[in-house]
């Protein structure tokens, strides 16, 4: 199986290695596999509210980074 990069910052990246301990993924390919298939699961039953509050929250995290 051919590895890239995938170039995020800091602060997600600590995310994915904090879900990938607490779930005990061997790496985060896994991790991100399973976010995936949650959204995948959960994407018919996103409300407008939920979208809204996803989205605040990702520029909060990208964000920490000016702290």
């Amino acid at each position: 199986m051919e590895r890239k990069t995938l170039q995020v910052l800091n602060s997600v990246k600590q995310i994915v290695q904090g879900i990938k301990k607490e779930r005990g993924f061997k790496n985060e390919s896994e991790v991100i596999a399973y976010l995936y298939a949650l959204y995948e699961a959960q994407k018919p039953k996103i409300t407008l509210q939920q979208h809204e509050d996803a989205l605040k929250r990702k520029d909060e995290i990208l964000n920490q980074l000016s702290f």
